[in-house]
């Protein structure tokens, strides 16, 4: 539907965050979530500071014919609010490997290694084969 309402190809995504002891929860619904919690809601949902936390970016590309579905994906913890950048649970996610949250991070540095970067140079590699 999408496709035909733009007349051309698109591209599309969705964010999805959860606690590995929740098997993956709230995932895609994390923006609900964080409307009802507040944006530290992956926080307040884990037990203790520390907890592991998955990050996700699902990006898919359709031009007609042809569909491309790729994922990014990091892996982290999660910690009491930090930081004023970003959105949502990017106050409370620290990427493994690293100290600062997402929401501390700059651009430049949350973009190096994000879910989000990930799936986007993932796309970047398919679409070149095409």
């Amino acid at each position: 539907m999408a496709y035909e309402l733009v007349g051309g190809p698109i591209i599309v995504g969705d964010i999805a965050a959860g606690l590995v002891k929740l098997k993956g929860l709230p995932g895609p619904f994390i923006k609900f979530f964080e409307t009802q919690l507040g944006a530290d809601a992956l926080f307040k949902l884990a037990t203790k500071s520390g907890d592991a936390a998955i990050v996700t970016c699902t990006v898919a590309y359709f031009d007609g014919s042809t569909l491309i579905s790729v994922r990014g994906e990091i892996t982290g913890t999660v910690v009491s609010a930090r930081g004023n950048r970003g959105f949502g649970f990017d106050l409370c996610f620290v990427p493994d490997g690293a100290a600062k949250t997402f929401a501390e991070m700059t651009a430049a540095e949350k973009d190096s290694l994000s879910h989000r970067s990930k799936a986007v140079a993932e796309l970047v590699r398919q679409l070149h084969k095409m």
